[in-house]
């Protein structure tokens, strides 16, 4: 073995050695991040792509080594700022609970701390493993809504392109023989995630023209939209056809998750013809690698330093979560209850056949009541959580059943006082429409924004303040008879009002689980 030989083998032996101390060093610190992503990965099926991305990302890595052993190992003093960044983000999210933090925190410093120890030119040769890393954060729900309407509105367009008569209201679009709901699951959220994902690793590994790769990708992001709005076009074409009697029910899921395989081949195909005449722009490095004089491995010192900063960010977490486990976080909060009619069979008659069942984990106290307004039965729910243990936003956390329940739309109310609700227009496979009512409450206050009230929930948290938040919900039917209308808001004006006021407090001993309400 010669001597270059030798110290080539040296070299390469102290990089893997410090990129795994790296990646240790990061799954200590951002085990809590880690495993609450995994959960999520695990309970939904929209993410349990990101349990191959991260093996998938250092795999690509791994595939470069002999590019990136030629190439000088500089450490990058520009990750730094970026780095403490990440690790303020992500202690903050562990302070306030606030999922979203931890993740991309957690997932964005671990390509940030490999490109602070090899350096920028390696880092750049790597760009597109690490940035691959990111799509192992769980992110996307959010637009369920968005994709809800636009496949409303490309499958009613061409429903009208092929003369089949309908009327849409909303997300339900009706034709001659039966009603079809857009549901949450039919936004095609799983087809657009995992086609951006495949695009995109795809685009990498296959295309080497950047105006075809950012084609590629571009195509990758509108494609699955406009075929989920065929699949519910042809759903609906069909059911209409054969007068119900096909492609519904079962028929619905199988023909979704063929047609999903579906959408990945012909993309697969699409891609394909995109490689035609793409020529390969050799990288220089890799055709002609240089020899440096500098270092061609990581350096020590950065390492350490690396292990350092995840040891300090790593206390103070732990500062900050014994500051949230201090005696001041009380375990029995009180929660309030007015106008209770209890098991009243007669008028527990008059509530929907589909049961509410709200699912909250870990709170300190919750409770699913039935009353009476005049003749108005109506269900209210509250769940509080004591700061120590749960969370109240979360994804987790639904409130109702969405197997049972489909969201058709989301409005805000102006209460009396000026305080501002949310109000979800929901609908069953019964056809029963309802409009949950519900905000947040945290420091005598009420929030209609989800992110407004954990920013708070985590400065109180920082600041050695009480945390305890609760929601208020108060379901009703829906009604366009104008005195009802008028009820309904009275009841919303009284309830909301009255749960500020803080009296006739309930304490937590006298729950009822929702469990009972849900059999």
């Amino acid at each position: 073995m010669t001597t270059a030989t030798y110290s080539h083998l040296k070299a390469s032996q102290r990089m893997f050695f410090s990129l795994c101390l790296v990646l240790l060093g990061w799954a200590f610190f951002s085990f809590a991040g880690i495993s609450s992503a995994v959960g999520i990965w695990s309970v939904s099926e929209i993410f349990q792509h990101c349990f191959l991305v991260i093996p998938g990302a250092l795999y690509l890595i791994w595939q470069e080594r002999g590019v990136l052993q030629q190439l000088p190992i500089r450490p990058a003093s520009q990750a730094l700022p970026v780095v403490f960044g990440q690790l303020v983000l992500y202690v903050v999210g562990v302070a306030g609970d606030i999922q979203l933090f931890m993740h991309v925190a957690a997932f964005s410093l671990l390509p940030t701390l490999i490109w602070l120890v090899i350096g920028n030119r390696a880092a750049y040769h790597i760009m597109f493993p690490l940035m691959f890393m990111l799509f192992a954060i769980p992110i996307g729900e959010e637009l369920v809504p968005w994709l809800q309407q636009i496949t409303a509105d490309i499958a009613v367009y061409l429903l009208q392109l092929t003369g089949v008569p309908l009327f849409r209201t909303g997300l339900y679009i009706e034709v001659p023989g039966g009603t079809f709901l857009v549901a949450e699951a039919c936004s095609g959220i799983s087809f657009f995630i995992a086609s951006v994902v495949i695009g995109n690793l795809y685009a990498y590994m296959n295309l080497f023209s950047w105006r075809r790769r950012v084609s590629f990708v571009m195509l990758s992001i509108a494609y699955p939209i406009v075929a989920n709005a065929v699949r519910v076009y042809g759903i609906i074409l069909t059911g209409y056809l054969s007068d119900m009697e096909h492609a519904v029910g079962a028929d619905h899921l199988v023909y979704g998750w063929v047609f999903f395989a579906m959408v990945i081949v012909s993309l697969i195909f699409l891609g394909e013809l995109f490689r035609r005449g793409d020529s390969k722009v050799k990288d220089t490095d890799k055709a002609h690698p240089t020899v440096h004089s500098t270092s061609t491995s990581p350096q020590y010192w950065v390492v350490i330093l690396v292990l350092i900063l995840l040891g300090a960010a790593q206390w103070w977490q732990a500062q900050v979560q014994n500051r949230i486990e201090a005696p001041w976080s009380y375990s029995n909060t009180p929660i309030k209850e007015v106008m209770s009619v209890g098991n009243n069979a007669q008028w527990r008659a008059s509530l929907p056949s589909t049961p509410w069942a709200p699912q909250f984990h870990h709170a300190a106290a919750e409770q699913l009541s039935t009353h009476q307004y005049l003749d108005q039965v109506y269900q209210s729910y509250q769940v509080s959580f004591d700061g120590k243990h749960g969370e109240l936003v979360s994804f987790q956390n639904k409130l109702y059943l969405q197997d049972r329940w489909t969201l058709v739309e989301r409005n805000q109310v102006t209460l009396s006082d000026s305080s501002v609700v949310l109000a979800d227009h929901i609908s069953s496979p019964r056809g029963e429409q309802h409009v949950i009512y519900y905000a947040y409450w945290f420091d005598g206050q009420w929030y209609s924004s989800k992110t407004q009230v954990k920013l708070m929930q985590t400065f109180a948290a920082l600041l050695h303040r009480e945390t305890v938040m609760r929601l208020f919900a108060i379901k009703l039917p829906v009604s366009n008879d104008a005195l009802l209308q008028q009820r309904h808001q009275a009841i919303i004006n009284n309830r909301f009002t009255e749960y500020l006021s803080r009296t006739d407090a309930l304490r937590v001993a006298s729950i009822e689980r929702l469990s009972q309400e849900a059999q």
